[in-house]
């Protein structure tokens, strides 16, 4: 099942519907691969971003320690925002006032997640399943649609 658009994007209230802890268990176990490559993804990214879209390199932290550890900490905090929204909420909002600061876009946004998870493909390489790719384009673009803002509306995505 893949991840669909929470309910948490149509009100600024959380709803209380389980995440769906298949897709959940599928984003964790791509995230022990992703570590065991994290120097790959972080380089493939950076070097992505940089030809592609250099101006979105803002996006990405600069702090290197710990196997691009801040990175993968994103990439782990995406996955709790999606099994549990209301204690993630502090964070989301943190996230959503960075990147409006950074002036996203939802076509930043999309850039970002393309190349991000071709990054994540080609540094994994045969460990990682297209199916770990499916799940993070789909995570990152739910997530993404709640930090953006939308046509015709002031604030971030729908919080």
């Amino acid at each position: 099942m893949k991840v669909t658009r929470h309910p948490l994007l149509l009100s600024g209230k959380a709803h209380r519907i389980p995440a769906d802890e298949s897709v959940i268990r599928k984003l964790e176990l791509s995230i022990g691969v992703l570590e065991r490559h994290a120097d790959a993804f972080g380089a493939e990214f950076r070097l992505a971003l940089d030809a592609r879209a250099p101006g979105l390199r803002g996006f990405m932290p600069d702090d290197r320690s710990g196997h691009d550890a801040p990175l993968i900490r994103s990439l782990k905090r995406t996955v709790e925002l999606l099994r549990d929204p209301d204690q993630e909420r502090a964070h989301l909002t943190d996230r959503q006032t960075r990147h409006a600061t950074l002036g996203a876009s939802s076509e930043h946004e999309a850039v970002v997640i393309e190349l991000m998870v071709r990054a994540m493909e080609r540094a994994c390489g045969s460990a990682w399943s297209p199916d770990f790719s499916r799940e993070w384009t789909a995570a990152l673009r739910l997530i993404s649609g709640m930090m953006t803002p939308r046509a015709g509306e002031g604030g971030a995505g729908a919080i």
